[in-house]
């Protein structure tokens, strides 16, 4: 394992780890919204962005970005797309999240498109070793296609920045008896 490449390949890779961290989204929540959203329809967009996580995880796994294609809209996977390329042309081999926590959910008055917070833990394992991330706030923004919501664009709350915490690999000791 190449320790030494490690520092600047973190970096790289905490800028990246938004994977979905696109900042298009507005942080205000629009006047056109209403502040809740029926168990049936936050299920379905909490669903959304469980399934677009798991996509970008075997995206990367099989180095298959059109993997996401369902869950974003076209002009939101090309952003995927470019985070994912630019994952795998610095060696990550996988990702996985570790831990995915739903804030609110608000749908418009309209029900066409709706906003949703997530706090999103994740792993990103490189030829130069594996780390793990802080939660991490992440703003959708979502719209409702043809009866299908699909996500439109992610903002995540840079502050707290995300820490790294290198996991390490137990190294075998020889015994001395």
């Amino acid at each position: 394992m190449h320790m030494a490449r490690l520092p600047s390949g973190l970096l790289i890779l905490g800028l990246l780890i938004g994977l979905m961290g696109v900042a298009q989204a507005s942080a205000a929540t629009p006047a056109s919204m209403i502040n809740f959203a029926d168990d049936d329809v936050t299920t379905a967009i909490q669903q959304v962005i469980k399934q677009s996580n798991d996509e970008q995880v075997q995206a990367i796994a099989t180095r298959n970005l059109s993997l996401v294609t369902d869950t974003t809209t076209s002009d939101h996977f090309q952003d995927i797309a470019n985070s994912l390329q630019d994952l795998l042309n610095h060696q990550v081999t996988g990702i996985s999240i570790l831990q995915l926590d739903f804030g609110p959910v608000t749908v418009s008055s309209d029900g066409s498109s709706a906003t949703a917070t997530t706090f999103e833990s994740w792993r990103i394992n490189s030829t130069a070793g594996s780390i793990d991330y802080d939660p991490v706030r992440n703003d959708y923004t979502l719209v409702l296609d043809n009866g299908t919501w699909k996500i439109k664009s992610v903002e995540q709350d840079a502050t707290p920045a995300p820490t790294p915490v290198p996991t390490a690999t137990p190294v075998a000791t020889p015994s001395t008896h």
